[in-house]
């Protein structure tokens, strides 16, 4: 059974939105593109916990805007 996610974090090495979870010991690790990071040091821990959204703030706000690209990929389509 997954652990459930608790955030989310931008992936440094892929750059796409990763569900941050933790393991059973606490330590925090992040699932994307890049497949599962966890971050052993205490450093990494750390800058992963500063990081991540946690999941009630991505709740809360608000859309994003869209980007230039989504903008000009809709006047192209239709």
């Amino acid at each position: 059974m997954p652990n459930d996610t608790i955030g989310h974090v931008t992936c440094p090495i892929v750059g796409d939105r990763a569900e941050v979870r933790q393991d059973k010991r606490g330590k925090l690790y992040y699932l994307g593109e890049a497949g599962m990071i966890k971050p052993n040091l205490p450093a990494g821990q750390s800058w992963l916990q500063k990081a991540m959204q946690p999941l009630e703030a991505v709740q809360n706000d608000p859309e994003p805007e869209e980007s230039t690209i989504q903008r000009l990929a809709k006047s192209l389509i239709g």
